[in-house]
């Protein structure tokens, strides 16, 4: 079989109709060595994860942010970093002297 680059490989599987895309995405992550650390849904380690975080909500040792605190959180950081590099950015067209 004739190796494929990577971007060739890409759109041929982005070509793909949809059911077949995510055949091929899971029989990928399927084949991928397992990643230290990660929780996989279903198993019993996620199973105990899941119950321990359950446990700390219940019991009110988690505390708890609202989704438009963190909202705000994460769309202030990023408006400061594309702010950043917009001040940042070298501009076309003109040379350093």
């Amino acid at each position: 079989m004739k190796a494929m680059k990577r971007p060739a490989v890409f759109a041929e599987a982005l070509a793909l109709p949809t059911e077949d895309r995510l055949e091929l995405a899971a029989e990928l992550l399927a084949s991928a060595p397992p990643v230290p650390g990660l929780l996989v849904e279903g198993t019993p380690e996620f199973r105990a994860e899941l119950a321990r975080r359950v446990e700390e909500v219940k019991s009110g040792k988690a505390r708890l942010i609202p989704w438009e605190d963190i909202r705000k959180t994460l769309l202030g950081s990023f408006e400061s970093k594309v702010s950043r590099k917009k001040r940042t950015a070298p501009r076309v067209g003109r040379t350093a002297k």
